[in-house]
């Protein structure tokens, strides 16, 4: 888990979460709503890829949902392709989610 902090405020954080075969999984990224459009949330992207690879893991991936559309063009911008999508049903609300990944 990274933290991002500024006069002991809590920013924004993120982590990595391990799966099989070489991949991990960059999760949970989420800014505080008044720190978005500020280019922190890609300082965190790009500080768990660099731990990725010095984990030395292949692939880094991820899903968000579609509605997210400046995290979505943010790991565009870094590498992230789409590797699918899929539309989860949770109690009567749709979450259209696309999947993506970066190889290292």
């Amino acid at each position: 888990m990274l933290g991002l902090f500024q006069d002991n405020t809590l920013l924004g954080f993120g982590g990595l979460k391990q799966k099989e075969n070489g991949r991990v999984e960059l999760c949970n990224l989420h800014l505080h709503p008044h720190q978005h459009g500020k280019g922190l949330g890609k300082q965190i992207a790009l500080a768990l890829i660099d731990e990725a690879r010095e984990l030395d893991y292949q692939t880094v991936e991820l899903h968000v949902t579609m509605t997210q559309e400046s995290a979505i063009g943010l790991y565009k911008r870094l590498g992230f392709i789409e590797t699918g999508r899929k539309v989860y049903d949770v109690d009567g609300q749709s979450f259209d989610t696309v999947f993506m990944e970066l190889p290292l």
